[in-house]
C-alpha cells in the first residue's frame, strides 16, 4: 500500500495515506520542512510545549494546517502524557489546543470524533502517531501510543472506541502509522523489559525485545504495534507504515532520542472533509 509523498510550492512536505479516501476521511503526517522555527526546533516544529518561541510555532501550524485546506484554528489536540485514555471530540472542541496549549485536552494521549470537520491531532519526536479511519466517513481518531501507552492498550482502546462510535467492525478500520523510532535505534533498559512483560506477559513481550551481539536490548517497535493493532481487529491490510526510521532520518523527522530530548514535534493530522 502507497503512502504519498505530499510537498507544496513554499517547502512544506508530508505524508498522506491513499487508503483513507475509501473511507471518506484524509491523514496526514508532517516533517520537520519548510517551517519557521530556528535550530533545534528546525523548521516545522507544531510542538507548543518544548521550548520553542509560540509565534514560530503557531506559524508552522497555520503554514501546514492551511496547506491542508483546513483552518488553522479547527484542529483538536492534547495535552499528551504517556498514557492510554482517548478523549471525544464533539462539534464545540473544534479548535481545543490549536492556538493554544492550555485549551487543549487535558491528559489525553488519542482523541475520536464522529463529526465531520473536527480535525483532530498528536504530536511526537520517535513515538508512534497512529490514524484511525471508519468507512463511510463516519468516525476518525488520532493516537500518540508510545510504549507506554501502547502497553497499555491504547491502540486495543482506540480501534474499539472508534468502532462502537462509528458502529462499525475493528475489522473495517483503516490505520496509518507515522516514522517512528526503529529498532536498531531503539535501545532500551531492563526496567523497561520489566514493564512490557509486567503488561503481557513473559513471553509476549519477549517477542518485542531483542538482544544484540554486544548484549545491548533493543525494542522491536514496528512489529509491537503490529501486534496491538491486529490484536485490537484492524486487518493487516488495512494498515498503511509510513517505514522510516526517526533516528535514522534526522533530516526529514525530529527525533527526540536522537536529539538528546531538545527538540521539534511532527503532527500526525486526521479528519473527515
Amino acid at each position: 500500500m502507497t503512502v504519498k509523498p505530499v510537498s507544496s510550492p513554499d517547502g512544506l512536505a508530508w505524508f498522506e495515506p491513499e487508503r483513507f479516501a475509501a473511507c471518506g476521511a484524509r491523514a496526514a503526517f508532517s516533517t520537520r520542512a519548510g517551517g519557521a522555527s530556528s535550530t533545534p526546533f528546525d523548521s516545522l516544529n507544531l510542538g507548543l510545549h518544548v521550548g520553542d518561541a509560540e509565534a514560530a510555532v503557531l506559524e508552522n501550524r497555520r503554514r501546514l494546517w492551511s496547506a491542508l485546506a483546513l483552518d488553522p484554528a479547527a484542529p483538536a489536540g492534547a495535552r499528551q502524557v504517556h498514557g492510554a485514555r482517548i478523549a471525544r471530540a464533539g462539534p464545540e472542541d473544534r479548535g481545543r489546543g490549536a492556538l493554544a496549549w492550555s485549551q487543549a485536552f487535558e491528559a489525553a494521549d488519542g482523541l475520536l470524533t464522529v463529526e465531520r470537520q473536527v480535525p483532530l491531532f498528536v504530536l511526537g519526536a520517535d513515538c508512534a502517531l497512529l490514524a484511525l479511519a471508519a468507512p463511510g466517513g463516519s468516525g476518525c481518531a488520532a493516537v500518540h501510543a508510545g510504549w507506554r501507552g501502547l502497553a497499555a492498550g491504547i491502540v486495543e482502546d482506540g480501534a474499539r472506541q472508534l468502532s462502537k462510535a462509528a458502529g462499525c467492525s475493528p475489522g473495517e478500520l483503516h490505520a496509518f502509522v507515522g516514522a517512528i523510532l526503529g529498532e536498531e535505534c531503539y535501545g532500551v533498559q531492563e526496567d523497561f523489559a520489566r514493564g512490557l512483560e509486567a503488561a503481557w506477559g513473559r513471553a509476549e513481550a519477549g517477542r518485542y525485545l531483542a538482544r544484540g551481539e554486544s548484549g545491548r536490548l533493543g525494542f522491536r517497535y514496528a512489529a509491537a504495534l503490529a501486534r496491538r493493532l491486529d490484536i485490537a481487529g484492524v486487518k493487516p491490510q488495512n494498515v498503511e507504515h509510513l517505514g522510516h526510521c526517526t533516528a535514522c532520518r534526522r533530516d526529514l523527522f525530529f527525533s527526540h532520542r536522537a536529539s538528546g530530548g531538545h527538540t521539534g514535534r511532527m503532527a500526525m493530522t486526521v479528519w473527515i472533509p
